[in-house]
């Protein structure tokens, strides 16, 4: 059956599948709404019957879906499942009165040390690349691979398989802090340029999906929302066609250093090179070499004294980078 079920909604259970053949510890699925991916998913929890945790971003988030009327499993028509605030940090999921799983947010476990989540077989971190508009989590990334290590303890030494971890999302900015920490935007950037949908790291027990599903994007084009907004908005290119509309591909590409001279690195983030003679910035990824400054409020400060020009260069169309995850970077670390 592959990808996509017959009804155009991505196979979970096929995808499931497929990371266990290679022994997956990570499915990373980002695409377009509608498509399967927070409820596909949840079905399969509830189908293999093995405690899991849903995650979202925020203890709002995590509330949020504890409403009774919010709560997601109603759209799957299990109105036999419900989720509960347990806390002001945790939430359950409930199968009547059997607890069946826990509910988290990001900025709460990343916070907790001692947690113990062995006995959970699956994490699912729904909607983890933030819109532009909603709050912030510093260092992001960072807190997303200590919450994992948090829940994970020491079930690999005790000889479990690894936390099975489906990180689901929008495509709305492949500079996501989660797909910087692993290393993946790289990855996805090639896959869009190829026009591929799923790809397999047996390597690195990582499953990669931009799914489209042509068949459910024929059908929302017939919504009132789409009619309304065009197919040539932003909304829809993100929402629908799996398009990282907002960020901007301007001045993306790889360019041979050749003619280029290193001027200075954000440690660990990215290193800029000028062009030799001209006013240009090329911004690459980070590489021992040039003037170092701190990945912090302080060292960018420090930066913006010593190169007062970025951001004249920047709004005059004189600055070009390696990928559009490192445009993205750019602009945040500087604040363009």
């Amino acid at each position: 059956m592959g990808l996509y079920l017959p009804s155009g909604f991505l196979n979970q259970q096929w995808i499931y599948e497929q990371a266990q053949r290679i022994g997956a510890a990570f499915i990373v699925e980002v695409g377009g709404r509608q498509v399967g991916k927070t409820y596909g998913t949840l079905q399969l929890m509830l189908k293999k019957r093995t405690p899991f945790i849903l995650m979202r971003r925020t203890k709002d988030e995590m509330k949020f879906i504890s409403n009774g009327a919010i709560n997601p499993f109603l759209a799957l028509g299990e109105t036999d499942i419900s989720c509960k605030t347990e806390s002001e940090y945790t939430g359950g999921i409930f199968r009547d009165d059997e607890r069946i799983g826990m509910l988290l947010s990001l900025n709460t476990v990343a916070k907790i040390r001692g947690f113990y989540g062995g006995i959970y077989t699956d994490l699912v971190y729904d909607e983890f690349i933030p819109e532009s508009h909603v709050y912030k989590i510093k260092n992001e990334g960072d807190a997303f691979l200590n919450a994992h290590v948090t829940i994970s303890g020491n079930r690999e030494l005790e000889g479990k398989p690894p936390l099975l971890t489906w990180l689901l999302s929008n495509s709305n900015n492949i500079a996501s802090p989660i797909l910087q920490a692993l290393n993946l935007t790289d990855k996805i950037e090639n896959m869009i340029m190829r026009g591929q949908e799923f790809s397999a790291m047996p390597e690195r027990g990582v499953i990669v999906i931009l799914p489209k599903s042509e068949q459910i994007l024929q059908k929302r084009q017939q919504n009132a929302l789409v009619k309304a907004a065009g197919t040539q908005s932003k909304f829809y290119q993100m929402a629908y066609e799996n398009k990282f509309a907002y960020n901007d591909p301007e001045h993306v590409g790889i360019k041979p250093l050749t003619n280029y001279k290193p001027l200075f690195s954000v440690t660990g983030r990215l290193t800029a090179y000028q062009r030799k003679g001209k006013r240009e910035i090329y911004v690459g990824q980070y590489k021992k070499g040039a003037k170092e400054y701190a990945d912090s409020a302080r060292g960018i400060r420090q930066l913006m004294l010593m190169y007062p020009e970025l951001k004249v260069l920047y709004t005059t169309g004189c600055c070009y980078f390696q990928n559009m995850a490192l445009k993205q970077l750019y602009i945040d670390l500087l604040k363009l």
